[in-house]
């Protein structure tokens, strides 16, 4: 278990500063944004495409490392209703169908997308679309792991109640 428990830690780590520079970017893009319209008047073209894929990144890592922190507000709710062996019932279903969605949706789908979209290239970048769209299946193996290391703890009672 100690060897799970360095991976989660690595990847939590690798998350945190991966996040850490999405935000940083956006904050630059948007910054150079504003200088170039308001000051230059004219303004960086390339900023608004670059930010709305860096916002695909954020919610999307961002998703999975909340998961990863057990910090999902909706699931915490649900789950603060009920008691005991009911608790622990809620749980396992909780985890088995964020386990179905990270599986099924973000990285099935998320390689139909990739597949679907490997021969276009964005209007202002000129990059290909699929380098914006590997965030899903990226992000939906986290969630996976993280979904399945928290299964496993469940099954040891090694995991604190959520």
């Amino acid at each position: 278990m100690t060897f799970l428990n360095k991976i989660k830690s690595y990847i939590d780590k690798c998350l945190f500063i991966l996040l850490f520079f999405i935000v940083s970017s956006i904050l630059v893009c948007i910054c150079l944004q504003v200088f170039s319209r308001y000051l230059l008047k004219h303004p960086f073209v390339f900023t608004e495409e670059l930010v709305r894929f860096l916002l695909i990144w954020l919610g999307l890592f961002g998703a999975s490392y909340t998961f990863g922190r057990k910090g999902h507000i909706a699931l915490t709710l649900i789950l603060d209703k009920f008691k005991g062996n009911l608790k622990k019932i809620v749980n396992i279903l909780i985890n088995i169908l964020v386990l179905i969605f990270s599986v099924l949706v973000l990285t099935i789908g998320g390689f139909k997308l990739i597949l679907i979209t490997k021969t276009q290239l964005s209007s202002v970048l000129t990059i290909p679309i699929w380098w914006v769209y590997i965030v899903a299946p990226i992000s939906g193996i986290i969630t996976t792991f993280y979904q399945l290391y928290f299964m496993l703890l469940n099954l040891l009672n090694k995991g604190e109640q959520q």
